[in-house]
C-alpha cells in the first residue's frame, strides 16, 4: 500500500501543470507546483503511516489490558485459602523500555494497588530492569521466588540504601516505598524468536505477585502452591509477551 501511494504521489508530480491548470492554479510556476503537489504527497504518507501502525497498536494495547484484567479476575475469584487480591496479594505486569545499557520497567497492568481509602506507595515506582526480584528474572530468563522479612520489615544501613548495597540493587526512596512487601514471585514474559531448528527467546517483561501480609506470604511459600500458580502464570505469559 506504501508503494502504491509512493506511485500515485510521483504521477501526481509529473502531472501537477495538468492538474494546476484545471485547478485554477496556473499562475503558479512550476517549481511552486512540484513544492505543493510534494508536500501534499508527503501528508498523505504520513497520515498512512499512522493509520497502519498507531490504530492497530492501540487495538493490541487494548487488547492486552482486556486479556490482563481478565487474567486478574481470575485470580481475584479463586476460592479461600487463596489469597485476597489486594488485601493480601497484588499482581502487576511491566513490559521493558530502553536499550540495553539504559532500560527500565513500564507498568502496563496493575491489580490490588488501590482501594477506596489508599493508594500503594509502590504504585508506578520507576524501576530499572536490573532492580528487584523483576531484574533478577529478566538477567536469569527464570521465574524468580524472594522472602523479602518475615517478622518486621529490615533495615539498612547508609551505605545499603544509597550504594546498592542491598541484595536487590534498590535506592533508599525505592527501598521505602516498597517496605510493606513481604514476598515476590516474578514471571519473565519471553517472547519466542527464531524457527524450530534454532529456537530462541526475548525478554520483553515480568509479571508480579506481590505479598503484603503474613498470610499471603506464607501461602505462596509452599513450594507445590507456588509452583501450580507459576504455570498458571506462565501459561498466560506467552500471549502476553507477543502484545507488547
Amino acid at each position: 500500500m506504501r508503494l502504491f501511494l509512493k506511485t500515485i504521489t510521483a504521477i501526481t508530480v509529473a502531472a501537477s501543470p495538468w492538474i494546476a491548470a484545471h485547478l485554477g492554479w496556473g499562475a503558479l510556476s512550476e517549481e511552486s507546483r512540484k513544492i505543493t503537489f510534494s508536500v501534499f504527497g508527503v501528508l498523505v504518507l504520513a497520515l498512512w503511516d499512522f493509520v497502519d501502525f498507531y490504530i492497530p497498536r492501540e487495538h493490541l494495547r487494548r487488547f492486552g489490558k482486556d486479556y490482563c484484567d481478565k487474567l486478574a479476575k481470575t485470580l481475584r475469584d479463586r476460592p479461600a485459602p487463596f489469597p485476597r487480591m489486594g488485601q493480601d496479594i497484588r499482581f502487576n505486569v511491566l513490559y521493558v523500555r530502553g536499550v540495553w545499557w539504559c532500560s527500565w520497567f513500564k507498568w502496563v497492568a496493575n491489580y490490588g494497588y488501590t482501594d477506596s481509602a489508599n493508594i500503594a506507595p509502590d504504585l508506578h515506582m520507576w524501576l530499572a530492569t536490573w532492580q528487584g526480584v523483576a531484574g533478577v528474572a529478566v538477567a536469569s530468563r527464570k521465574p524468580q521466588w524472594a522472602t523479602l522479612w518475615a517478622d518486621k520489615p529490615p533495615s539498612f544501613t547508609f551505605a545499603q540504601r544509597w550504594t546498592l548495597r542491598n541484595k536487590f540493587k534498590l535506592l533508599g526512596p525505592q527501598l521505602d516505598r516498597t517496605a510493606e512487601v513481604r514476598a515476590v514471585l516474578s514471571i519473565p514474559l519471553v517472547r519466542r524468536l527464531g524457527g524450530s531448528h534454532n529456537p530462541r527467546g526475548k525478554v520483553v517483561g515480568v509479571m508480579n505477585l506481590d505479598a503484603i501480609t503474613e498470610a499471603g506470604a506464607a501461602w505462596l511459600a509452599e513450594p507445590h502452591k507456588r509452583d501450580e500458580l507459576l504455570k498458571f502464570l506462565a501459561d498466560h505469559g506467552g500471549l502476553l509477551a507477543f502484545l507488547d
